[in-house]
């Protein structure tokens, strides 16, 4: 398959909803998260997952889509992926939370607001989205190549949260909202 840039308009748009998304995701782990020191280990994740983020913003733009209506449900869910984010920054507010891998100090709270409401890791279901966007517009089996460790170190990354938050004083509070709130996705995953 050959390597160019967009031929068309709903092309150029995946390509920027593609490159939004991967910035707004590097702003806000340079911007919002803490920045704690990290373990070598964890900078190589959160390193690697940006290079691979790169790369997929780099196949978007010039890998040709498989249609016009998955290149725009490929810009949906870049776009998507962009508002769950910055709802999560907002729905956090004061508390400035850890990066994936670093699990302590915990927040200050609990929080159960705004996207927060419905899963219990938007962050996460924002990553996931935009990692599932290139494959699922691009015709191209690097774009899975790509998507799966990102996918793979957003699950994992999620679990130990979850079994971090199970293992400190505020478990029986973490549980109940397990209870009600899916993992990624709304009423998917409760109490897992």
């Amino acid at each position: 398959m050959s390597l160019h840039l967009p031929q068309t308009l709903i092309h150029w748009l995946l390509a920027g909803a593609a490159t939004a998304a991967v910035t707004f995701f590097a702003a806000g782990l340079t911007l919002y998260f803490e920045r704690s020191p990290r373990p070598l280990w964890v900078m190589a994740v959160h390193y690697g997952s940006m290079v691979l983020a790169m790369l997929q913003v780099a196949g978007v733009l010039l890998l040709p889509p498989r249609s016009d209506a998955l290149a725009v449900l490929g810009i949906v869910m870049f776009s998507m992926s962009i508002a769950l984010y910055l709802s999560a920054i907002e729905a956090a507010q004061r508390t400035r939370l850890q990066r994936s891998f670093i699990e302590h100090p915990l927040p200050d709270r609990l929080i159960t607001d705004g996207p927060y409401r419905w899963v219990r890791h938007p962050f996460g279901a924002g990553y996931l989205l935009g990692a599932l966007a290139a494959p699922i517009a691009i015709a191209d089996l690097r774009m899975y190549l790509i998507a799966i460790p990102l996918i793979t170190a957003t699950v994992l990354a999620a679990a130990r949260e979850e079994r971090v938050w199970l293992s400190s004083p505020r478990a029986d509070e973490y549980r109940e909202y397990r209870r009600k709130t899916g993992m990624f996705i709304p009423f998917i995953g409760r109490g897992i």
